[in-house]
């Protein structure tokens, strides 16, 4: 549906629209080949004159994009955001591949080192894998796995989500997000958002930060199997990042605390 609409004057070409999918198409009645951009049709639809070309010039998410992952290999980047999509981008043409449909929004994205899948932490507590698959009519998203890592909202400790009864850490800030709720997930059976992801080097081993203070070791190889937990800091973990071999996991939390982590014991 058209938001709004600019033709820039009576000698004007083509007629730019604004649609309520913040996206931006132009029109031009009188030309049937060539566009600015590659992603084009010609109209025939009722209302539409014979002949009138459309072409997408922008498209983007309905809410917030919360995290951004770039591919190791092709010069391609997904998006998640709070419109509980992810996206495929072609970073040289600047323009949108696929669209993927999440369960919750999501809060975290990273690739696979060797680009093959994308994983995905949500607002709910899961983790997707997803993975872009090519065809012959383009770029689709495939979800190879989901599961829900972490404490339910009802099991955490009284002082609030993240940080520990008798804790010294301050209480987190209210993050706009968290007014964004799913409504096909009831309250008491919702999950701690995951706040950060990560694969190791090698691929191995999936990393995933959590509101509820912890961070959750998955084996890859056997699919995300849960390894171990790691347990250690007072409030909810914002980041996280392995060394170049694997060995040592860094984390970061809400209370500006900085743990290394060693993987090999």
């Amino acid at each position: 549906a058209a938001r709004n609409q600019d033709g820039r004057g009576k000698h004007a070409r083509y007629l730019a629209v604004g649609t309520l999918g913040n996206g931006i198409c132009t029109v031009n009645p009188g030309r049937t080949t060539g566009a600015a951009s590659t992603q084009h049709a010609t109209s025939s639809a009722p209302g539409h004159a014979a002949g009138m070309h459309s072409a997408v010039v922008l498209q983007s998410h309905l809410g917030k994009v919360t995290a951004v992952a770039t591919h190791p290999n092709l010069n391609q980047y997904a998006t998640v955001a709070t419109d509980r999509t992810i996206k495929l981008w072609d970073a040289d043409k600047q323009t949108l591949l696929a669209t993927g449909r999440l369960r919750e929004f999501g809060s975290c994205v990273c690739y696979h080192p060797n680009g093959s899948v994308v994983a995905v932490g949500t607002h709910n507590g899961e983790v997707a894998i997803m993975e872009a698959i090519k065809a012959s009519h383009g770029w689709a998203w495939h979800t190879k796995s989901r599961r829900n890592i972490g404490t339910k909202i009802r099991n955490l400790p009284e002082d609030g989500a993240g940080g520990r009864k008798g804790g010294k850490a301050p209480k987190p800030e209210r993050n706009e997000l968290d007014n964004v709720h799913a409504a096909d997930v009831e309250p008491s059976q919702r999950f701690c958002e995951l706040r950060d992801i990560k694969f190791s080097p090698d691929g191995s081993i999936l990393a995933v930060a959590s509101k509820d203070t912890n961070i959750y070791l998955l084996d890859v190889t056997q699919n995300y199997r849960k390894l171990g937990v790691l347990k250690g800091h007072s409030t909810f973990v914002s980041h996280i990042d392995f060394n170049w071999n694997g060995t040592v996991l860094q984390s970061n939390d809400a209370s500006k605390e900085i743990l290394y982590w060693d993987l090999t014991t």
